[in-house]
């Protein structure tokens, strides 16, 4: 997905390569909504890492797992502190009920950090029943 010469680049392109080996059968699967948002290199290895992991992990067990299940992914741009920060929300829906884990696993972690060291961002995880919706926070380079 990164090439070694990456500069840095738009948002919205960088989660539709992200997404796109789930979207091959069903198009429709994951929709995609944000506006234009320029991303520097480390932040596309960082996010490009927890949108794998959000993919694959609603590919096995969440709301891509069921042939009714769906994802969000959108993002908007807001003023905080002074500067212009990304608010970016993965929302699943339609597959099986989402059970909280009992302990953080490998892809949390990632998810964390990835969020924390490469956007240096937040990160919230929300296992709700009808689906996982994962909200992102981080600033604009």
């Amino acid at each position: 997905m990164l090439d070694a010469e990456w500069r840095g680049g738009d948002l919205g392109e960088l989660v539709q390569k992200s997404v796109e080996a789930y979207r091959v059968d069903r198009p429709d699967v994951i929709q995609i909504k944000g506006e234009p948002a320029p991303i520097a290199p480390s932040q596309g290895v960082g996010l490009s890492l927890i949108l794998h992991e959000l993919g694959t992990n609603a590919a096995k067990y969440g709301g891509l797992s069921h042939p009714d299940g769906r994802a969000h992914v959108s993002w908007r741009i807001e003023q905080a502190d002074g500067r212009r920060r990304v608010h970016l929300v993965w929302q699943e829906r339609g597959g099986p009920r989402v059970e909280p884990p009992t302990e953080k696993g490998f892809g949390t972690r990632l998810i964390e950090r990835a969020a924390a060291y490469e956007l240096e961002g937040q990160v919230e995880l929300d296992y709700a029943p009808d689906g996982l919706r994962c909200e992102i926070s981080f600033p604009l380079t």
